[in-house]
């Protein structure tokens, strides 16, 4: 179970995760594919205040707290991730060999967008004012990533609503820098939502680390004309509990990787989803989500983490 703050996780490219939005107000995925939407499906069967997911999915609340505790969680830069810690080891991490020597990687939007928009088309309700989230977001997230705990982690703050990374960042830091260890992504699935790339490349000068999860990937897409403005791809397929996720075509992740090889920038595959092809043919995957890599075709075996920015690890697994 993936709860709202978890100090290990099954996401391959990120150490932990924490959300300080309570549930969704909504985004393309609760708008169009709802039915597979793991987050939804997630706190539908989990309405219970001690699993992290107490309230309706659709009504967002704000929680304080939840960043600060995730700062105190123990720095992973000396851990070995090439196996998993020991029941009794007071430090717990998966097996993840390409974050060894990195800091702990914490994502801290992985089941909600902190920028959705008040009156948003893809919410069914109104979310928060930018008068009270806004100063929230500097409190719990600015803040904390900046403090003396929170900068011993990297921080991974992923939006479909890239453009309100400027309203943001204007408000609260006005022109100082970004902090350096709290990295922005935007998500894609298909090519009507590359205008976010163009948003996300605009923020902040190349000194912001700047990523793109094309996950869940719904069709090919090209993101070559923007690699010279981003630090890293991930790419990754649908899945659901049930199985009836969207396909996942290979080649799509095929062309990302040969697209970022020529750009010198990592790329990680997460996942194939519950429902992956290549060649034409239905690839058998062991769990709904796929993210095996043994079970993948090896062109696809690429999981790279951008560990410095001047020197991409061009590892595969």
């Amino acid at each position: 179970m993936e709860k709202k703050m978890a100090e290990s996780t099954r996401i391959q490219w990120c150490d932990s995760t924490v959300s300080p939005v309570q549930d969704c107000g909504g985004c393309q995925l609760w708008n169009v594919n709802a039915r597979t939407f793991y987050s939804k499906e997630l706190a539908e069967e989990n309405e219970r205040a001690d699993t992290g997911f107490p309230g309706p999915f659709d009504r967002p609340a704000l929680l304080s707290g939840r960043m600060k505790e995730a700062a105190t969680w123990p720095d992973l830069s000396h851990a070995d991730r090439d196996r998993p810690s020991s029941p009794d080891s007071a430090i717990s991490h998966d097996a993840k060999p390409w974050l060894s020597g990195l800091p702990r990687h914490i994502l801290i939007s992985s089941t909600v967008d902190l920028l959705i928009e008040k009156g948003s088309s893809a919410s069914n309700r109104d979310t928060f004012s930018d008068e009270m989230l806004f100063p929230f977001l500097k409190d719990e997230i600015i803040d904390v990533v900046q403090s003396e705990l929170g900068s011993n982690h990297q921080w991974l703050w992923l939006t479909s609503n890239p453009q309100r990374l400027h309203e943001f960042a204007e408000y609260a830091i006005g022109q100082e820098p970004w902090p350096a260890n709290l990295w922005v992504g935007t998500s894609v699935g298909c090519n009507a939502h590359l205008s976010r790339v163009d948003a996300l490349c605009k923020f902040r000068g190349r000194e912001v680390t700047k990523f793109v999860k094309a996950e869940p990937l719904l069709q090919e897409v090209s993101l070559l004309k923007y690699l010279k403005k981003l630090h890293w791809v991930i790419v990754g397929g649908d899945w659901s509990r049930n199985r009836r996720s969207k396909s996942f075509d290979c080649i799509w992740a095929e062309t990302l990787i040969q697209e970022c090889a020529q750009s010198s920038v990592p790329i990680f595959v997460e996942q194939l989803g519950s429902n992956p092809t290549h060649n034409g043919k239905t690839l058998k995957v062991s769990n709904i989500r796929g993210d095996d890599a043994k079970e993948w075709p090896k062109s696809v075996r690429v999981r790279q983490m951008p560990a410095s920015r001047a020197r991409f690890p061009q590892s595969k697994v």
